[in-house]
């Protein structure tokens, strides 16, 4: 069964420690028991918020993750 994408914006003031992270993930995922975690962050992002996502994900046992990129602007 192929799974829904999350798509969620979360705000950097959720974006701290896993634990707190993970709830706010299940709360996006409503009732998907495997959701799609979409991270994209550019390079003004902190790169332990990028890993406290990805902690969060492990800790709520979500392990589709997956990274978003964009061309840069000419």
């Amino acid at each position: 069964v192929a799974g829904v994408a999350l798509h969620h914006r979360l705000s950097a003031a959720v974006v701290g420690e896993p634990e707190t992270l993970c709830v706010e993930l299940k709360r996006a995922a409503g009732g998907n028991r495997d959701p799609m975690i979409v991270i994209g962050a550019d390079a003004r992002v902190r790169h332990q918020s990028v890993v406290n996502v990805m902690e969060a994900a492990r800790l709520c046992g979500y392990s589709r993750i997956t990274f978003t990129t964009q061309q840069p602007r000419r």
